[in-house]
């Protein structure tokens, strides 16, 4: 389907476009423009429903905190008023599968990482504001996203990457020993883990926008389940650091981020190795989509294969980093 943008501004009640319409997702399958109507500046996105119930259940889970964080007051873009009509979450259908949503579009830059303590701070009273009227899920710790996969299922998989010459034998004896310690230390991290909420999930600098009335979040789209105090852990480091697992992140950003978390309400969890779960679950699950991808169980070509190959062992070498530092690093917390 040939998405046009009058239509969907139409579709939308965006009002009359005021001009050329910008792509500002060229070439990707879910693309996002940029429009002005003389209603104002909006950006509106697309997405490719999955389909079945479980993505359903997480649009909809996605659009019950967004709506929460919005009447909360959270520092975000406002919304399109809702059109007439089927929704699904925030989205509107667009045809063949597509949905759109509109949302105002404000000037500003993305910051930096790792963040500046004034942006840092902010950041730890923005998550702590998103936990107060987050959604509870009296769910398992498989609703998160982030599953683990049994040694078995990952020495199949390693050996396979093997066997393509996409990880060498030492290589995959390393990854094996190095899966198995996280597995171990996930594992033990469920087992005591406390309610799980819908939280944002994605906040990472491009989420972030600095703006001339202060720091905005954006894109709720990935928000699910997680672990309220893991959510925070694992985004207070990831923004602390260009490159999580190589470089060290920043003491300050660190010490900013949990200043405002707990100024804001927040509640913390322990100051242990375990506050590290959510990232190490998140990352050791990304690490075997690219496992898969590099094996060709994605599909691709050869060049995307070596791609994720070359993805997944930079994956594992960081995963291995933060692991050893988390003892370390969770003293920071306290």
């Amino acid at each position: 389907m040939v998405l046009r943008v009058d239509q969907l501004v139409e579709l939308l009640d965006l009002g009359v476009a005021a001009g050329p319409a910008a792509n500002l997702k060229p070439g990707d399958p879910n693309p996002v423009f940029a429009v002005d109507t003389e209603r104002g500046p909006w950006v509106i996105k697309t997405v490719r429903s999955a389909g079945g119930a479980w993505w359903l259940d997480r649009v909809q889970r996605a659009a019950s905190l967004e709506q929460a964080a919005l009447a909360a007051g959270v520092a975000m873009p406002g919304v399109a008023p809702a059109t007439p009509g089927e929704r699904i979450g925030m989205w509107t259908p667009a045809g063949d599968g597509t949905y759109a949503r509109a949302l105002v579009r404000i000037t500003g830059s993305h910051p930096p990482v790792p963040l500046a303590p004034e942006v840092s701070r902010w950041v730890g009273g923005t998550l702590a504001a998103v936990e107060t009227v987050a959604p509870p899920i009296p769910g398992a710790w498989e609703e998160t996203g982030y599953p683990t996969y049994s040694a078995q299922e990952w020495a199949d998989w390693l050996d396979e990457a093997r066997a393509l010459d996409m990880l060498s034998s030492a290589q995959a004896v390393d990854a094996a020993h190095l899966i198995t310690e996280l597995n171990e230390r996930i594992e033990a991290g469920i087992k005591d883990c406390p309610a799980l909420k819908v939280l944002h999930r994605d906040v990472s600098r491009v989420n972030i926008l600095l703006t001339d009335g202060g720091p905005l979040l954006l894109d709720f789209d990935s928000a699910g389940p997680q672990v309220p105090w893991w959510e925070a852990v694992g985004h207070f480091f990831a923004l602390a650091s260009p490159d999580l697992g190589r470089v060290e992140p920043d003491r300050r950003s660190i010490d900013a981020a949990v200043a405002g978390y707990r100024a804001a309400g927040g509640e913390p969890g322990p100051a242990a190795p375990e506050a590290f779960a959510g990232r190490l679950a998140a990352e050791l699950s990304y690490a075997a989509f690219l496992l898969w991808n590099a094996c060709g169980h994605r599909g691709g070509d050869a060049a995307w294969h070596r791609r994720c190959a070359h993805g997944m062992r930079r994956s594992l070498g960081a995963l291995s980093s933060i692991a050893a530092s988390a003892q370390r690093w969770s003293t920071w917390l306290r």
